[in-house]
């Protein structure tokens, strides 16, 4: 699809005022005292906005069946750039960089180019995969990936999640499931999600299913918590500092559907606590989206139900009181995009970061990164942890990254560069040496919760293709079971300290090899003394309802003989119990050799014992004629 692109000669010719001017529109937000509220833009049915990455605005707007975008030429007043027909009937989201706009439209995420600087050409779509994503399902907000790629919130029906794509490569991944409202990162990548059904917020654990595989857990046992009693978060952001003042730096900014009140929160270890209300909003608009602009100042699109919708600029008078100003990302010399990763304006330093992926002069360095301006930020202890994270990731995402640079960040004794040296080590997916013994050290107990909990994330990726959806690994065949030792060294790690999203990031990563074969896992089990390791009798609980749902009666047969073996009788009523809650599930007619396994449990001298494996007998027996269990 072709449509027009107005070089910027003749920008100031086909401007249309599709608004009133900035100056006589009424702010739905109403700002605390020391704090102005100036409109940008006021017109029908916006969907999203983003900046270029020459910061220029740009607005998704939907119309009749359509999408219409638009471009920014001054505060109140859009530029027509291309319209185009929609592929669902919601609304999107969009991201603009150099000469590529990304648009989210029901199942796919549409990509144009801008050709010659004059027309829009539409590029082949990608569309959720069915293998990963539920059918019908919607893509909606789109935020740029640390990594990499582009992170999506996706709905259907009555099922959510935060899904990822590199538009490289076309790879997709599922990071979460069971998550429904806003999502946004902090200033080391790490994401933090808002959920629509449950009204917390979460630190998002990549991988997990936080509707249907929390198993013993609620979503209470995983939420972020914070000092607001009846916080009903809806939009989220992070205020990255540029132009407020020092103590605002990293602060989150949460859009409370409760009071209809803006507030900001301050991060204190994994507690939000709040610091004000920066704005109420009037009655009948909602904050669509909120985030943090090249200015500083926080940009808010808020919409009342007739469709009616304004971007507005909150913050400092001396901030809101200037014109949103322009800078050129793309023009900019190696050095001062590495320069952009240290300072306060995180849009800048995520443009750059975008910025520097696609920079032909850092490619051609090849291996040699040590002569970029980047390494040396990463090695820089002197440098703000974030931007030597940015520095890292940039290394990454131009593809000169090398496992040398990803161990020097994995020692460094910051947490944050521990953890994305995990991540980056799964991310990269080559089971080599040093990466085994990195991911092995920073396992072990000595090391913070968040770390172990990292290197349980990349454990998962060395045995999956994908976050939270089981398929086949990229690196070695499943057999191999090559992540055993590392398993093990994250299991003896618990007993310094454990949380309900350790317990599950560690089923997450062994999930896949006890789904091949879930017998030879179960032989772990037999000491004494993980009777009283709760996480233990969880696990073998999970290990034999994957027994039960086996597609291979030999392999059922393996992990029903496998029990046999277990002494302590509890660990013997937690693979009942498993057994039980797989049986409805049962895939293939049991063996003679298993059902003689749940006879002999049915003599077992504990009573609870012998009249689970009863129960189990009586329908194993009936297998496939029984009814649903």
């Amino acid at each position: 699809m072709n449509a027009p692109y107005l070089p910027c000669p003749l920008r100031l010719l086909a401007v249309v005022a599709l608004s009133f001017a900035a100056t006589t529109q009424a702010a739905r937000l109403k700002p605390a005292s020391e704090f102005v509220v100036k409109p940008f833009i006021e017109t029908q049915n916006i969907s999203a906005f983003t900046w270029d990455s020459d910061a220029s605005v740009w607005i998704l707007r939907e119309q009749s069946g359509a999408f219409v975008i638009e471009r920014a030429a001054a505060a109140g007043q859009l530029q027509w750039v291309s319209s185009f027909q929609r592929r669902g009937n919601q609304g999107g989201g969009m991201l603009v960089h150099e000469q590529n706009i990304y648009v989210a439209d029901g199942d796919a995420v549409r990509w144009f180019k801008v050709n010659d600087g004059k027309h829009l050409v539409e590029q082949t779509p990608w569309v959720t995969p069915g293998t990963l994503f539920p059918s019908s399902a919607h893509i909606g907000a789109l935020t740029w990936a640390p990594a990499g790629g582009i992170t999506f919130a996706y709905t259907a029906g009555r099922a959510s999640g935060v899904g990822r794509v590199e538009p490289r490569s076309g790879r997709w991944d599922v990071i979460v499931k069971g998550l429904s409202g806003d999502f946004a990162y902090d200033l080391n990548g790490f994401p933090v999600a808002s959920d629509l059904e449950s009204d917390q917020l979460f630190i998002v654990r990549h991988g997990l299913d936080y509707a249907d595989g929390l198993h013993n857990f609620s979503k209470s046992d995983l939420s972020l918590p914070t000092d607001k009693s009846q916080l009903k978060p809806r939009a989220i952001a992070l205020q990255p500092g540029s132009g407020w003042a020092a103590e605002d730096r990293g602060t989150w900014l949460v859009a409370d559907a409760a009071t209809s009140t803006l507030q900001q929160f301050g991060e204190e270890g994994e507690r939000l606590n709040q610091k004000r209300n920066l704005a109420r909003w009037e009655r009948g608009a909602t904050p669509v989206d909120i985030q943090t602009g090249p200015d500083g100042a926080v940009w808010a699109l808020m919409r009342d139900e007739s469709g009616s919708a304004s971007i507005e600029r909150l913050g400092p008078a001396k901030l809101i009181e200037k014109e949103p100003s322009t800078i050129n990302i793309p023009s900019l010399t190696l050095q001062d995009l590495a320069d952009l990763l240290k300072g306060d304006n995180a849009w800048a330093r995520d443009a750059a970061v975008r910025t520097l992926e696609n920079r032909e002069e850092l490619r051609q360095a090849r291996g040699l990164h040590p002569r970029t301006p980047l390494a040396p930020i990463v090695r820089d202890t002197n440098a703000p942890i974030h931007a030597r994270v940015n520095a890292l990731l940039a290394v990454h995402r131009a593809g000169l990254l090398d496992e040398f640079l990803v161990e020097t960040a994995s020692e460094e004794p910051e947490p944050a560069l521990q953890i994305w040296g995990l991540l980056l080590f799964g991310e990269r997916n080559y089971p080599t040496g040093v990466a085994f013994q990195r991911i092995m050290k920073l396992a072990g107990g000595t090391n913070s919760l968040n770390v172990r909990m990292a290197a349980a994330v990349a454990c998962r990726m060395f045995v999956s293709s994908t976050l939270a959806v089981d398929t086949p690994p990229k690196a070695m065949p499943i057999r191999e079971v090559f992540t055993g030792g590392l398993l093990s060294t994250l299991w003896f790690s618990t007993e310094k300290s454990h949380s309900a999203a350790f317990d599950l990031l560690y089923w997450n990563a062994v999930r896949p090899i006890s789904a091949y074969d879930p017998g030879h896992p179960i032989g772990f089990f037999m000491d004494d003394f993980k009777e009283g390791v709760p996480i233990a009798r969880w696990t073998l609980e999970l290990l034999s309802q994957q027994v039960a749902e086996h597609t291979d009666p030999l392999r059922q047969e393996d992990g029903v003989r496998m029990m046999a073996d277990l002494k302590p009788p509890r660990m013997i009523l937690s693979a009942l119990q498993g057994l039980k809650k797989g049986t409805p599930r049962q895939a293939v007619t049991p063996t003679e050799t298993s059902l003689n396994v749940l006879r002999q449990f049915a003599k077992h001298e504990n009573p609870g014992i012998a009249g689970l494996a009863q129960e189990l007998v009586e329908s194993w027996e009936h297998y496939p004629q029984r009814s649903a269990y």
